[in-house]
């Protein structure tokens, strides 16, 4: 995927957005290559490899893999941009989100649940702005999200150790429920990908359960708000040690919200 000449590099970034999201299966299929992508070096990772795998729905993608493949298409047009990852270290309540450095500013792109996040006038927020409206108790973003579909694919030999987590949600009804058998112990449905789109999974939401553990652990209520949380080294551009540094040194600035 290639930038147009004299293409908004904004607009480029929101095409990419959408080409991820539409092309990344999600789910769970165990696949050699979906499973060990953090091993690979942002200069050997060659996201063609992983959009066969999903057009053949022979793996499914976390949110690590997805933001790292649109991480690496932008670096491979020339646009800076990083894997940022917050929550709870060593728990199954961490995300990944992609930054895009425009304008001075780190841009908030979530390729998982297909958004751009923005300020309460509609344009994209940066980082540390971010974090002043949460340190400061005002956050006020809003959410550009355009419904897109893409598949989600089960292994349900791959589904058991999740069984528990999953099952745990009250009300939960078949997790396979809509689903079309594609191979043996393997079943496949098109989904809307959206930020209000996993309130209404059938199966986990994750954003409702991490807020509960927000609020459990921290003093700190939405989502959003754990982008204060940081773990891990910032992954991508050139600048990435650089950029870590800055965030961290910016972060080492707020009084820590864990409870």
């Amino acid at each position: 995927m290639q930038i147009h000449p004299g293409e908004d590099t904004l607009n480029f970034v929101d095409r990419v957005l959408k080409y991820t999201v539409k092309n990344t299966d999600v789910g769970f299929v165990k696949n050699a290559f979906c499973d060990t992508f953090f091993r690979v070096p942002i200069k050997d990772f060659e996201p063609e490899t992983y959009f066969s795998i999903f057009e053949k729905d022979s793996g499914t993608a976390t949110c690590g893999l997805v933001g790292k493949l649109m991480v690496k298409i932008l670096l491979d047009n020339g646009i800076d941009a990083y894997t940022y990852n917050f929550g709870f270290d060593n728990s199954m309540f961490t995300h990944i989100v992609v930054l895009v450095k425009h304008g001075g500013e780190f841009l908030i792109y979530d390729p998982l649940f297909n958004y751009t996040l923005c300020d309460e006038r509609g344009k994209p927020i940066g980082l540390f702005r971010l974090f002043n409206q949460i340190i400061g108790d005002s956050l006020k973003v809003r959410i550009h999200s355009d419904s897109a579909w893409s598949d989600v694919v089960i292994n349900v030999n791959d589904l058991e150790p999740f069984r528990t987590i999953l099952s745990a949600n009250d009300g939960c009804p078949d997790i396979l429920f809509g689903f079309e058998q594609i191979r043996e112990s393997t079943f496949k449905q098109s989904k809307l990908r959206c930020y209000q789109c996993n309130e209404e999974c059938n199966w986990f939401d994750f954003r409702t359960n991490f807020e509960t553990e927000l609020k459990q652990e921290t003093l700190l209520n939405e989502f959003h708000e754990g982008m204060i949380l940081k773990i891990n080294s910032v992954s991508g551009a050139n600048d990435e040690k650089r950029i870590d540094y800055l965030i961290d040194s910016v972060l080492a600035t707020f009084t820590n919200p864990i409870r």
